[in-house]
């Protein structure tokens, strides 16, 4: 199957106990898996919820993103397509979840509802003063689309290629 067993809140809390900054606050920025799988369950206890459902009704029901799951197992086998990566060696394999907890990432989705999400983020444009009703304030979204070093949600990026002649690589940043 894919991916191991999802990391519980329990287990994010219990890890936070023997957890140490790599270095002073503001000193520099690193990327931190267990620091965006604490924010879920802050978020998550913050909003009465689990992140979980927080998400599904604050973020995605809202913009009709319907079709996006947290899990594998929640995807009909013949609409599951698995992530593949070429390990260090040049093969192709699966690239399985680390399941790193569920504010660190890790959901499935559809071309459709990712047109839906990007659509949201469009919608951040031009700046107007009409009415801000959605489920994310304009004024956010084009906040979080401020570069910053870590914590951008899905900023694409590119970098030339290490093989002299080949085309730029394109990746994406954040969580």
């Amino acid at each position: 199957s894919y991916g191991e067993k999802p990391v519980s809140e329990a287990d994010v809390v219990a890890s936070l106990a023997t957890a140490r900054a790599e270095e002073a606050p503001d000193v520099t920025n690193a990327y931190s898996n267990l620091g965006y799988a604490a924010l879920g369950v802050v978020a998550g206890r913050a909003g009465g919820n689990t992140y979980r459902d927080g998400l599904r009704e604050r973020l995605l029901h809202p913009i009709g993103m319907r079709a996006t799951a947290f899990a594998a197992g929640d995807v009909p086998p013949d609409r599951l397509a698995l992530p593949y990566a070429r390990t260090g060696k040049g093969k192709i394999e699966p690239a399985l979840s680390k399941h790193y907890g569920e504010g660190a990432g890790d959901l499935f989705s559809t071309v459709n509802d990712l047109a839906r999400f990007a659509a949201l983020q469009l919608s951040a444009y031009p700046p107007r003063s009409t009415n801000d009703d959605g489920p994310v304030k304009r004024s956010s979204l084009r906040e979080a689309h401020q570069p910053r070093a870590h914590g951008i949600p899905f900023r694409m990026w590119s970098r030339p290629d290490p093989v002299p002649g080949k085309r730029d690589a394109w990746g994406r940043v954040g969580s």
